[in-house]
């Protein structure tokens, strides 16, 4: 039976992405970009919701925002989850005319929140952090003068802890890593001179099991 972190770790890398509004942006243009996305497994189903900036198109910096409800159950009560997740993206190529393709590296912070029925009524916390960092290859070609598609190709590595600590301060660890490899294409549409939107549907899998989701992204050039 997987752990609860490790499927929250699958759908959180499927809800969001390793690269984020840069994306989409030219070298030395400035963004800001709002997402949403939905993602689900055999196991678990969650939404989340996104803010980020971008510094010359060439640094991501971006927070998240995501609830989890589990097929599993804990002590024989249904379990969710609310996830926060800091990120920084660092593209260290961008696609132009002498280079075919896109490289961006990034890392970032899980913070895991679980509740139920039972942890609530005898006051058990249990949460979670973990740390990742991953890498994506993507291209573009444009199917028209306001619309490219953008296919991707990415790995994740995963490492953290979910504690489970009572008000005694009693505690109990599990410690979990996974890689997560992913498949995603951006389907972007040039809304307006400086106004992108995005719909991304995305796969990922690991250990076996296959995650589905999509995202929708606005992103805004400021220059």
């Amino acid at each position: 039976m997987k752990s609860f972190s490790k499927i929250i770790i699958m759908l959180l890398l499927v809800c969001s992405s390793i690269h984020g509004q840069g994306a989409y942006l030219e070298r030395d243009q400035n963004g800001f970009g709002i997402g949403a996305g939905f993602s689900t497994n055999e196991d678990v189903t969650g939404i989340g919701g996104s803010v980020g900036y971008s510094v010359n198109g060439i640094f991501d910096f971006g927070i998240g925002v995501e609830s989890f409800s589990f097929d599993q159950k804990l002590l024989g009560a249904d379990l969710s989850a609310t996830v926060i997740s800091p990120s920084i993206t660092f593209y260290a190529l961008k696609q132009n005319d002498e280079i075919p393709i896109s490289f961006a590296i990034g890392a970032g912070y899980d913070w895991q929140s679980y509740s139920n029925d039972i942890l609530d009524d005898f006051n058990i916390d249990m949460s979670g952090g973990f740390f990742s960092v991953g890498g994506s290859l993507f291209g573009y070609f444009n199917a028209s003068e306001s619309f490219r598609i953008q296919p991707s190709v990415g790995f994740t590595y995963v490492t953290g802890e979910v504690k489970l600590e009572d008000n005694n301060g009693n505690e109990e660890t599990e410690k979990d890593d996974t890689t997560v490899f992913s498949l995603g294409i951006g389907l972007a549409f040039n809304t307006a001179p400086n106004n992108i939107f995005v719909i991304s549907p995305r796969v990922g899998i690991s250990e076996g099991t296959t995650t589905f989701g999509v995202g929708l992204s606005f992103i805004f050039s400021m220059n």
